[in-house]
């Protein structure tokens, strides 16, 4: 569990860096911080990404998951993107946390 632990801060990290960078104006953390949520979550289920019909269940997914934030699915996307990209690069045991 230890290296779980080490990249879920890395991945708090990333998430308060790059709401530091993207806080312009009307973004607030309850708006992007689902976003990170759903980047993790998504991620760790192996969601395939960049294709039309994963699209289309994607942005359904962030619409019942994206709780206070009042961005919608095409607002979040790049956000979200990004994240996975962050991810890609931290280590797998601790973004995959398997029982055992």
């Amino acid at each position: 569990a230890h290296a779980a632990d080490e990249v879920a801060q890395d991945f708090v990290q990333y998430s308060l860096d790059d709401y530091a960078r993207r806080r312009r104006g009307a973004l607030r953390w309850r708006d992007l911080q689902p976003a990170y949520a759903f980047a993790l979550v998504t991620h760790a289920a192996d969601w395939p990404r960049g294709s039309a019909d994963t699209e289309a269940e994607l942005a359904a997914h962030w619409e019942q998951s994206r709780g206070e934030s009042r961005l919608g699915w095409e607002k979040v996307r790049g956000v979200i993107e990004d994240a996975w990209l962050a991810l890609d690069r931290m280590p797998t045991a601790a973004v995959h946390v398997r029982a055992g």
